[in-house]
């Protein structure tokens, strides 16, 4: 920071890429306060652009008087020809050409006050203006040059341009343990950790070191494997971060499982209790039950019994009601007919009615005042008093006159009884009233008095009429009312015996009401019978019911934890390790965040020593809990994600399981060493459908169209596929791969070539290269995650696990060979996946149901069901999975009878690949050997049974692998490729070991020839490699089963020393017969011509080899 403080002051900062060299050096400008300018470098950036930038810097130093940091890296160097210019703006602050002369002295001029004000003893003319502006430029234009030792160029610039050496030099070395822990506890010191103050100072201590391991990793890797791989302290920051954000996923994981896990136990051992409880609760409602029905059937026979009763008396009351009613009904009906045979008689009662109300008072006056009435009116007095059943005189005879005739008739009553009768002022309503009410009363008897007066002649009203009118009406009356009796004598016997029946049946309608009043009696005890017996019928229900309810309730309770019984014996396992698991997260992230930040570029057998030797023991030495041997992939990924990747085209082996966790884990994008294409296949299938077959998805990097591309995928959240990269990538993706986004608004964007581009957060980078080993800068390395999907046999020998290309290669014979059944197995890994992945969902669901689930667990009835359907499908999914696992097991089974097929298929490529370490014309792709390995298949021999076509396939893939690789070979190199060839195929066939084939390389070249024994025989003085290489025979064992062949050699050549002598010292001793040896050497298959290769191999190596 002090150099860009200091007038014309400059500065170079060496380091590897991820140093912090910008970092530092925008942080010194500011600090400064300098305006800091970085190029933007596009495809199309030249030198002319360059100058453009330049007079942009020249006018803010010079003519703004800006202090100015001109920021350049060794990346942002398109041509050589950049650095002439700086070499001469530091040396003269000039640089050729940059301003035409018009331009120029304009600029100078513009700069005249300031010239006269700082320098007024200098004179006024161009040359001064000149100087005075460019020394200004000097002083503020400030460059800070950011290069990386490692650059091929760098020693060559030194040379070229002594101008930008003679800068102020900066070389960041490698950032010491001491600054990578205070880093860490910077980092990580307010981050919260399950852990004490002094493990969380452990931890950043252990951090350090892991970093500096790895960095002493990769020197070890570059000098055994010859590749180059670079940790800076980028990767150590971005290791940080990952540790970070895993260890908060994690330890959030842990404790939402735990919560979901005490909380689910807990309602599971509240539902036991509360079973328990409902075990008493269903005991004492079902005595009440049992009380309930006892009482219940005690009033259903009271009911039975009134009802039988009620029912006797219905019946008795019902015959009597209709034997009533029919007696009604009869007695209407006559009496019907009778009204009929009365209403004949009414004329003669409504005769005699008139008549009575003919006569008035006057007429009745006018008799009383008659002295001698006539002897018709006497005579019509005595009918009426007859009627009347007045007293009459006793009967004598004497004449009377009747309309002037003389008759012989009985004495009249008039004088004795009439006058009084008529004295009566009621006289005539008594009339009135006798024909109303008591005309019935008339009998026989009085009409039998009356006929002599109706029979006599002259006796009628029209003769009454001329006596009198009153004799008149009263005549009428008197012979009506004999007229009424006479026509009603018929009718009376019917009506007074209908009065006598209508009287039984008002006394049998009296008895039937009460009959009725009884019955309604009988059926309102009944009813009430009945009300209490259905309310203890409806008692005795809602007790059955909740008897029911509870007893329901409690087996769907006991079925769902009898259920759950497994479940609940894993949850009550997994309770006493939370905490544990808590402690532990501590060091296992630590693994797995070292293991995702810095194994990426390493092969399998590194990966494995990193973990346990740089991330596991560094733990283990500085006492930070973890797991014994922390498993990466199940602490990142599930089983029915890694199923899906398989499905995708992923290999099934470990390491390509690791990759694509690399891949989807990492923060920064992946760049993926892909030799043989599998990476490259595994993103287009995983990617497929996000791609949906747009083409701006995949270019290379060379492509013209870049650009376009990147702008369409990073607006439309696509992920793009970058094939092609070499050990440089185009710096117009620095950006994406610095993940360099601007936030204005709601909206994201990107600088892509100069130019703002919105940045959708789906969007996705992948880039690949089919190098087989990259010289990536460490730029690059500490931008991107490396990862290397390089397949080496020595990952199954190692391992021994099964090879993804083997794995390739058997499905692809098998697709030629057995189709179906490669179909058939390709459909049930997609089954597999497609339920482990149903069943971890529903074991969650499960979990998370019962978590989540509000008061009592037996109350919630729904829940209850889903939680039964839950694990019922749990369950179904769990035996799909197990029949699939049968059957993928019986499928496997004839699989692997073409598994040899498979296996020397992959032991050829890794021959084919490993020639190119021989020379590098023999460099060859997996798709020039699969063509090889389907022609071998197509030509082979047909066979049967399955055996022998392998056997003829392996025979034909062979022998066309060799001939192929052969023609490209030149003759020194033959015996080289066949050599390989048999040494693997015995290797992997177990025949040979690793021991074995070392023993063939190095021989006693390893022993110290001070140290052994010296030779005893003079013949072998000369050559003293010769005798170690017999003590080293004399101690080696062969092949698995450790056979100590020549453990006594050196002293058996004592005994046979001239056959030894003579065996050895030929030219030929691969066609001689081994003294002492040879029948063994021949009963020893298939390890005796290796043996023999082994005793010979510095005498002559091509012939026995080759024999």
């Amino acid at each position: 920071g002090v150099c860009l403080q200091m007038p014309r002051g400059s500065a170079m900062l060496v380091g590897v890429g991820g140093s912090g060299k910008q970092s530092l050096a925008r942080l010194a400008a500011y600090i400064a306060g300098h305006f800091t300018f970085q190029i933007t470098v596009t495809k199309t950036y030249n030198d002319n652009a360059l100058f453009d930038d330049l007079r942009c810097l020249y006018a803010s130093a010079g003519q703004k008087n800006q202090a100015t940091t001109f920021l350049l890296t060794d990346l942002e160097i398109k041509s050589e020809g950049f650095l002439e210019y700086f070499n001469s703006l530091l040396s003269t602050g000039e640089v050729a050409g940059l301003f035409a002369k018009d331009e120029r002295d304009n600029m100078v001029a513009e700069r005249r006050a300031d010239f006269i004000k700082e320098r007024p003893n200098q004179e006024e003319n161009l040359v001064n203006l000149y100087n005075f502006f460019m020394d200004r430029v000097r002083d503020n234009l400030h460059v800070v040059l950011c290069f990386s030792p490692l650059s091929s160029k760098f020693a060559e610039r030194a040379q070229k341009f002594p101008a930008l050496f003679s800068t102020t030099i900066d070389w960041f070395l490698p950032w010491p343990e001491d600054a990578l822990v205070a880093v860490s506890s910077r980092f990580l010191h307010d981050f919260e950790i399950d852990a004490s103050p002094e493990k969380k100072a452990t931890l950043f201590s252990a951090m350090g070191r892991i970093h500096t391991d790895v960095g002493r990793m990769c020197e070890e890797y570059f000098l055994r494997m010859r590749r180059h791989v670079y940790v800076t302290p980028k990767s150590y920051l971005s290791f940080l971060s990952f540790y970070k954000n895993v260890y908060a996923e994690k330890f959030k994981e842990v404790n939402n499982l735990e919560h979901s896990v005490n909380v689910g136990l807990l309602k599971l051992n509240q539902a036991a209790q509360d079973i328990k409880q409902m075990k008493v609760k269903l005991k004492d409602e079902e005595k009440k039950l049992r009380e309930s029905e006892e009482q219940t059937n005690q009033l259903l026979v009271k009911v039975q019994s009134e009802s039988a009763k009620a029912q006797k008396k219905s019946e008795q009351v019902g015959a009597f009601r209709d034997e009533c009613l029919a007696n009604k009904e009869r007695i209407e009906v006559e009496q019907e007919e009778a009204n009929r045979d009365l209403q004949q008689a009414l004329p003669y009662l409504q005769e005699a009615e008139n008549a009575v109300k003919s006569i008035t008072a006057k007429d009745i006056v006018e008799l009383k005042t008659m002295k001698t009435p006539s002897d018709i009116i006497r005579l019509v007095f005595d009918g009426v008093m007859i009627l009347l059943q007045t007293k009459l005189v006793d009967v004598r005879m004497e004449a009377k006159v009747i309309n002037k005739k003389t008759v012989d008739f009985i004495h009249d009553s008039f004088d004795e009884t009439a006058k009084a009768m008529m004295a009566d002022v009621r006289f005539l309503s008594t009339l009135f009233d006798f024909s109303k009410n008591e005309k019935d009363n008339i009998n026989d008897e009085t009409c039998e008095l009356l006929m002599p007066y109706l029979e006599l002649e002259n006796f009628n009203p029209a003769v009454a009429k001329k006596a009198s009118n009153a004799a008149e009406g009263l005549c009428k009356w008197v012979g009506a009312m004999v007229m009424y009796h006479e026509a009603a004598k018929i009718v009376k016997p019917k009506m007074d015996y209908l009065k006598i029946q209508t009287a039984r049946v008002d006394v049998a309608l009296r008895q039937l009401a009460e009959a009725e009043a009884e019955l309604a009696q009988a059926q309102a005890t009944l009813r009430d019978i009945n009300k209490q017996f259905e309310a203890a019928l409806s008692a005795k229900t809602e007790l059955e019911q909740r008897a029911l309810a509870t007893k329901r309730k409690m087996d769907q309770a006991n079925k769902l934890i009898n259920g759950l019984a497994g479940e609940k014996t894993r949850w009550t396992e997994d309770s006493n390790t939370f905490a544990e698991r808590r402690k532990k997260l501590v060091g296992d992230i630590t693994v797995v965040a070292g293991f995702v930040s810095y194994c990426g570029p390493f092969n399998a057998e590194y990966r494995m020593r990193m973990r346990k030797e740089c991330f596991g023991a560094m733990c283990k030495r500085q006492g930070i809990p973890a797991s014994e041997d922390v498993n990466i992939v199940e602490v990142l990924v599930d089983q029915g994600t890694i199923g899906e990747w398989n499905l995708q085209g992923l290999p099934a082996d470990e390491l390509s399981i690791q990759n694509a966790i690399l891949v989807t884990r990492s923060s920064r994008y992946a760049l993926m060493v892909d030799p043989q294409g599998q990476a490259l296949n595994w993103i287009k299938k995983k990617e497929e459908g996000r791609m949906q077959g747009a083409k701006q998805c995949l270019t290379t990097m060379s492509s013209p169209r870049l650009k376009d591309q990147l702008e369409y995928c990073l607006q439309e959240g696509k992920p793009i596929l970058i094939e092609g990269v070499t050990d440089d990538v185009n710096p117009l993706i620095d950006p994406i791969l610095e993940k360099q986004i601007l936030r204005k608004g709601k909206k994201l964007f990107v600088n892509l070539s100069d130019q703002l581009v919105e940045f959708n957060p789906d969007f996705t980078l992948y880039l690949t290269t089919k190098l087989a080993n990259p010289h990536f800068s460490p730029e690059l390395s500490a931008k991107c995650t490396v990862i290397d999907f390089t397949v080496t046999q020595e990952v199954r020998l190692s391992l021994r696990d099964s090879l993804g290309l083997e794995q390739q290669l058997l499905g692809r014979v098998l697709s030629m060979e057995q189709r179906s059944l490669e179909e058939s197995l390709n459909l049930l890994m997609e089954e597999v996946t497609s339920n482990t992945k149903a069943l971890q969902a529903l074991d969650d669901q499960l979990l998370e149901r019962l978590s989540k689930s509000q008061g009592n667990l037996l109350d919630d009835t729904e829940l209850i069901e889903v939680l039964g359907n839950t694990k019922a499908k749990a369950k179904e999914v769990e035996k799909k999975l197990k029949d699939a696992q049968e059957k993928k097991l019986e499928i496997n089974e004839k699989r692997e009878q073409y598994r040899p097929v498979a296996t020397r298929g992959s032991v050829l490529y890794f021959c084919m690949v490993e020639m190119s370490l021989v020379c590098w014309m023999y460099n060859s792709s997996l798709a020039q050997f699969l063509e090889q390995f389907d022609l071998a298949i197509h030509r082979s021999e047909k066979a049967q049974p399955t055996h022998k076509r392998v056997e003829r396939i392996v025979d034909a893939l062979t022998y066309q692998v060799y001939r192929y690789v052969n023609r490209g070979l030149f003759e020194r190199h033959k015996t080289t490729f066949l050599m390989m060839v048999a040494t693997k195929v015995l290797l992997t066939a177990g025949e040979l070991t690793s021991a074995d084939v070392s023993l063939f390389l190095t021989a006693g070249a390893g022993l110290d020839e001070q140290a052994e024994r010296p030779c005893p025989y003079k013949w072998l003085g000369q050559d003293s490699k010769t005798w170690l290489n017999i003590l080293q025979l004399s101690r080696h064992s062969f092949g698995h089963e450790q056979i100590q062949f020549f453990c006594e050699l050196p002293d058996i050549i004592g005994k046979n020393e001239a056959q030894w002598r003579k065996f050895l010292e030929d030219n030929e001793p691969e066609k001689q017969a081994v003294p002492d040896f040879e029948e063994r050497i021949r009963m020893q298959k298939p390890l005796g011509p290796f043996i023999r290769l082994c005793l010979v191999r510095k005498k002559r190596f091509f012939s026995p080899a080759t024999h």
